[in-house]
């Protein structure tokens, strides 16, 4: 009798050892499978249906490069020698200096909304617009940058970090603008011709020392005092006329919902939306450095 009691123990045993076995084979099974989580291995997450298991890690990046890309989105004439933007572009627009054009030109950008907002209405209506960037902004939305550049728009000097130009010594005029210049080479492989000195200051050290042409503006929209999406519109259509250089900041919202309407009208009475070296060449007028330009006028 205890020879079968033994041996009966000996088979329960045996069973209950396979049986271990057994299951955690199958949860070994399932875990490389990703069909379910455990301690051992949290970053298998489940997803309905086979072969569709992704790690916690690539959720995670994948969560980051959004809103990098979001955050991003906060702000070619040949090879890295001048920032009027493509030249098919330009092409495409079929520039007539016949007919009456405007330069519309955006300060202390890029932003990554205002900007791309701007640029779409530029599309929209096939204009095109200068962009006198700040090196500090310009550092934070790369993308944005290579948006101006790509769709035919022109870029400009605005300095690294928006200091008065009249104020620094000759050595601090040429860091602040060597600064910027290199990084919009770095991000878009065209370098600044053209600058908008901070606050429309310029002096004899500013004309010595900047390099470039010097550009302000006939027509202020005021926008960064107001606010005011439809004194901002106002002011900028009162007057104008052709040739005119025209001042926003790509900072603020209203200015890119003011410019939506500006872009429209202007189109609608017959101008053309150009660049600033697109408004000059076609006056046939050659940029000299260090020279101030505030217009265009025939």
């Amino acid at each position: 009798m205890k020879k079968y009691l033994v041996l009966i123990t000996a088979v329960l045993m045996i069973m209950g050892f396979i049986s271990i076995f057994y299951v955690k084979g199958v949860e070994s099974y399932k875990l490389n499978k990703g069909y379910i989580n455990s301690e051992a291995n949290p970053e298998v997450i489940y997803k309905s249906g086979p072969a569709q298991k992704e790690t916690a890690g690539a959720s995670t990046k994948k969560e980051n490069t959004a809103a990098n890309e979001t955050k991003d989105n906060e702000g070619n004439l040949g090879a890295a020698e001048s920032s009027a933007g493509d030249p098919d572009s330009e092409a495409k627009r079929q520039i007539d200096p016949n007919k009456p054009m405007v330069a519309l030109t955006f300060d202390d950008g890029p932003h990554y909304e205002n900007t791309d907002n701007i640029l779409d209405s530029l599309k929209k209506y096939n204009g095109a617009a200068t962009f006198f960037v700040l090196g500090s902004r310009a550092e934070k939305n790369k993308e944005v940058i290579k948006r101006i550049v790509e769709e035919g728009n022109q870029i400009g000097n605005h300095t690294y970090d928006h200091k008065q130009l009249t104020k620094l010594s000759s050595t601090e005029i040429t860091e602040e603008l060597t600064r910027t210049s290199d990084i919009i080479q770095d991000i878009a492989n065209i370098r600044p011709g053209l600058i908008r000195p901070t606050y429309g200051s310029v002096n004899d050290n500013v004309r010595n020392y900047s390099k470039e042409p010097l550009i302000l503006w006939s027509i202020d929209t005021l926008d960064w005092k107001t606010k005011d999406k439809t004194k901002i519109v106002n002011e900028a259509l009162k007057n104008v006329k052709d040739g005119d250089i025209i001042l926003m900041h790509d900072i603020y919202k209203t200015t890119a919902m003011a410019a939506e309407v500006i872009i429209k009208e202007l189109d609608s009475k017959g101008y053309q939306l150009v660049t600033i070296d697109e408004l000059f060449k076609a006056r046939g007028k050659e940029l000299e450095n260090g020279k101030v330009y505030s217009n265009a006028y025939k």
